[in-house]
């Protein structure tokens, strides 16, 4: 479960989706919220309310009642890797589980708090235990931070223990995909999202061009064709990425494991979307 982004403007309604991938592309599960606006244009953003758990409890319903295989579904493993999704994508973030002894010190911004687990052996007492690691995020994090990120990123990292191609979609994304429409596009399939002003490869989809040819998640796109990457909006790189199948594009990539650029050339394919 993987997407391209395609980006567009001017969406009415969140639209959250958990993916699966399927023969034929990526099945998506939706998630229907709404949320306020300004005029077109200006979009209002109002403050996440992230000990809420909107997003995350809605989450957790579609995979207690739609998911395919429930004997996947671990609480406490889903736990960690939520909080480990966090600290991948939340640079004032830092968790180190200690699994042995049942508990996890998180620590945003040099400010320590050490949580028990042991009682999270359902998805409810999950939720319990990730609204109490929330407010204490939310309590420590820098003034101005955009707490939605937060959530998809402890989402995304529990989708990550059920199968490494299950994931939500943020409006942004799903705007991108553009699932409402044409159904398919010419692209490369992969997630991307701009993560402290580095264009960040999310996942890639399986089976598709950049699956294909190795490129992976936590991957830094430096250059597309002989464009830096930093001079370009998130929407920008989507449309250089983007084009009719059969045409080649070169992405340059910096992986943490490898010194210097990698260079991957890349022949787009149709990238398929099926609702359900």
């Amino acid at each position: 479960m993987n997407l391209a982004l395609v980006v567009g403007a001017g969406v009415l309604a969140m639209v959250l989706t958990v993916v699966r991938q399927s023969p034929s592309g990526v099945v998506s599960l939706e998630l229907d919220t709404k949320e306020v606006r300004a005029a077109p244009g200006r979009p209002q953003v109002a403050k996440h309310d992230l000990a809420a758990l909107k997003i995350f409890n809605i989450t957790l319903v579609r995979i207690k009642d739609r998911y395919v295989d429930p004997g996947r579904v671990d609480p406490k493993k889903m736990l960690y890797a939520a909080l480990d999704g966090v600290q991948f994508n939340i640079p004032e973030v830092l968790v180190e589980p200690d699994v042995a002894h049942n508990r996890v010190k998180v620590t945003v911004n040099d400010k320590p708090e050490v949580f028990e687990t042991d009682d999270v052996d359902s998805p409810w007492r999950l939720a319990a235990k990730l609204k109490k690691v929330f407010r204490f995020i939310e309590a420590n994090m820098n003034a101005g931070a955009d707490l939605s990120k937060i959530e998809y990123a402890a989402v995304n990292g529990m989708l990550s223990t059920l199968d490494p191609h299950s994931i939500l979609m943020d409006p942004e994304q799903a705007r991108d995909m553009d699932v409402s429409t044409s159904g398919k596009f010419g692209g490369l399939g992969i997630v991307i999202r701009m993560i402290d002003s580095k264009l960040t490869v999310i996942k890639p989809m399986k089976n598709t061009p950049a699956s294909r040819k190795g490129i992976k998640a936590g991957d830094h796109i430096v250059r597309i064709n002989q464009e830096n990457t930093e001079n370009l909006t998130s929407n920008e790189a989507v449309d250089r990425m983007r084009g009719d199948p059969k045409t080649g594009v070169t992405l340059w990539i910096a992986r943490k494991s490898v010194e210097g650029l990698m260079r991957f050339d890349l022949i787009r394919d149709i990238i398929r979307v099926d609702q359900v």
